[in-house]
């Protein structure tokens, strides 16, 4: 029985109605395409460096530096921030009120006109920026030393004589580009204190009656103190993006991907000029033993990223790999070639308990039976029949005890990071066991096999089967007190918020404890394979295993359920009539980040736990894979994938 896991969104809601961003969409693609560092600053400017606002939502504040902590800022989560600076643009406290803003160009103009500049209404938005970036910097530059001066003229191209006066830099940021990306950058990392007197010109026309003069005015200088670092920000993230992210890092605000890993060695793609057929096939009479063939372009095995291992007694198969005349090994004077050596099992006698077949392959392609191969003559260098199938052992055991002793690693940092792990001394339990697996795994995989210690694999099984039980029950207590609870907060949804993200908390620790008994279970599974008779056992336990999992990841598991009561406890947060429009939005996504961020990365560690443990048995099963590097006729490096 396979599992499956959640590969779709669970969402706090089904289906929600975005921000409204007063049409800012072409802002929104722009922050939607940059780097989560650069968004983390514009999050800083609109959050007074995540300390928050007077008149910013609360849920809004936490939204904001909960994304910035998590380094992931959603769709919705950067539309919140759009309409923040807009309601900032439009004077924040008036606005609060009839929670609206206005257009990001709108505050651009004001921004340029609140710094003394004229406004060319017929320039577009991104022009205005550049306009913003001189302002400021004019503003700026009389307060700068002259050692402080030529750090701005060294965002120049190096290709220019560098200018001596401030109109020169100026004329070079109108043109955009690289240099204007970089004093923007750092223009915007200073702080803009406004003169006593500002005021926005978009507010002049606001009654006095509605808000005394004094109070709108200081309301306006409180909001130039953000949007000009905000627009300053944003002139660079443009600037930056047309120049190309390369200049600046490359970072970007998505979760990277990498290539798939799991090739295998030598496969079709190893020699796409020559063949993957075998040059050399040592076998009795039911099934190939030893299989040997050249690759053609070593290159196209990225050699480099396979591991190197350390094989006793591998330079006896040189004399038997160099005498194949199609393999032509150190026939080209410094170059190396690189052979693919499957192993399936130990080397048996022939059918006719007289030694070994082997086969070579002729100029027609066809493997043509060359000679019976002898353990006291041919087969000499290899000492006895059973060393090829000892050397892919040996290899075996190297790569797996460093996937174990890695795997050993993660979930000691797993348990690090676990503060409440302290119940039903579950820590204590799950540490032992460790820490034996550990001190025992070198030894199995070089093929000792006590009896005291077979047994004491299955007491950890035991052992991490029952505490693994308890935390799913927990789990389970969870579920059903979060679709049960009384909402705390009647008046405003951030009380509902909070209670919910206290269980996606409570969640989140169980789960991590029920990860790490399920990878130290997989790493017993796997030293109980080593010894001679449990496949049928290793089989059902690895089954079972698989079922957990299921259990936990698959279509109706305890994932599915935790993330379908909290969207349908969430929808309720859209009936507080006290909580605005934004609160709302920010309230819903702060519980979605959640499934995005650590939902995604817990699925991820719990599909390569199984997939790990998979690959371990299936190497068992199917031929070891060796990859040999020779030079002339010596073999120099060893590998395995």
């Amino acid at each position: 029985m396979g599992f499956m896991g959640s590969n779709q969104s669970t969402g706090a809601r089904a289906a929600v109605n975005t921000m409204d961003i007063l049409g800012d969409e072409d802002l929104f693609e722009l922050l939607l395409a940059s780097s989560a560092s650069d968004l983390g600053e514009l999050a800083s400017k609109l959050t007074g460096g995540g300390r928050g606002r007077m008149a910013m939502h609360t849920a809004v504040k936490k939204l904001i530096s909960e994304s910035t902590l998590r380094g992931i800022y959603t769709p919705e989560t950067i539309r919140i921030m759009i309409n923040e600076l807009q309601r900032f643009g439009g004077n924040t406290i008036f606005n609060s009120i009839q929670d609206k803003g206005v257009s990001y160009a709108k505050i651009v103009k004001d921004v340029l006109k609140h710094l003394g500049e004229a406004v060319d209404e017929s320039a577009s938005t991104h022009a205005l920026e550049l306009a913003v970036v001189n302002a400021r910097l004019s503003r700026h530059w009389p307060r700068l030393s002259d050692a402080e001066k030529q750090e701005y003229f060294s965002a120049l191209d190096v290709r220019r004589t560098i200018p001596c006066e401030l109109s020169d830099l100026q004329e070079v940021v109108l043109l955009g580009g690289h240099t204007a990306a970089s004093i923007a950058q750092r223009l915007a990392r200073l702080k803009y204190a406004p003169p006593p007197s500002s005021g926005m010109a978009s507010i002049a026309a606001i009654s006095a009656t509605v808000i005394p003069t004094l109070a709108i005015l200081v309301a306006a200088g409180a909001a130039f103190r953000i949007t000009i670092p905000c627009v300053l920000q944003i002139a660079y993230m443009r600037q930056k993006k047309a120049t190309g992210a390369l200049s600046f890092g490359g970072e970007t605000n998505h979760e990277l991907v990498g290539a798939s890993d799991g090739d295998s060695i030598g496969s079709a793609n190893d020699s796409p000029q020559g063949s993957t057929q075998p040059d050399l096939v040592l076998r009795n009479d039911l099934k190939p033993i030893v299989s040997i063939l050249a690759l053609s372009h070593p290159d196209s095995i990225e050699a480099q990223k396979l591991v190197a291992i350390d094989v006793p007694g591998i330079d006896r198969l040189a004399p038997l790999i160099q005498g194949l005349p199609s393999l032509a090994v150190g026939s080209e004077l410094g170059t190396n070639r690189y052979v693919k050596v499957l192993v399936n099992g130990p080397l048996a006698s022939a059918a006719d308990g007289d030694g070994l077949r082997g086969f070579v392959r002729g100029s027609d392609g066809r493997l043509v039976e060359q000679a019976r191969f002898y353990e006291d003559n041919h087969l000499a260098n290899l000492t006895s029949g059973a060393l090829l199938f000892q050397i892919a052992s040996v290899a075996l055991a190297q790569k797996h005890l460093a996937d174990i002793n890695q795997k050993l690693r993660d979930i000691k940092e797993g348990i690090e990071r676990i503060h409440d792990f302290q119940i039903n001394k579950r820590k204590s339990a799950i540490v032992g066991k460790l820490d034996y697996l550990r001190q025992v795994a070198p030894a199995i995989l070089d093929g000792e096999m006590s009896l005291h210690v077979r047994q004491a694999l299955e007491d950890c099984e035991l052992a991490l089967g029952a505490v693994q039980g308890h935390i799913r029950a927990d789990l389970t207590s969870t579920v059903v007190e979060l679709r049960t609870f009384r909402d705390p907060g009647k008046l405003g949804g951030n009380g509902l918020t909070a209670a919910l993200k206290e269980r996606q908390t409570r969640f989140e620790e169980l789960a991590e404890q029920w990860l790490l008994c399920l990878a130290a279970r997989g790493i017993a599974c796997r030293l109980v394979c080593c010894y001679p008779n449990e496949r049928k056992l290793v089989r059902q336990r690895s089954n079972n295993l698989k079922q957990i999992a299921d259990d936990m990841l698959g279509v109706d598991g305890l994932v599915k359920q935790f993330t379908g009561a909290t969207a349908k406890r969430g929808k309720e947060l859209d009936g507080h009539f006290y909580s605005s429009s934004v609160e709302t939005h920010a309230n819903h996504e702060r519980l979605r980040l959640w499934e995005i961020d650590y939902l995604k990365k817990f699925e991820r560690n719990a599909h390569a736990s199984m997939a790990q443990l998979d690959g371990m048995l299936r190497d068992n099963l199917e031929p070891v894979a060796l990859v040999l590097e020779m030079q002339h006729d010596k073999i120099v490096r060893v590998m395995s994938g």
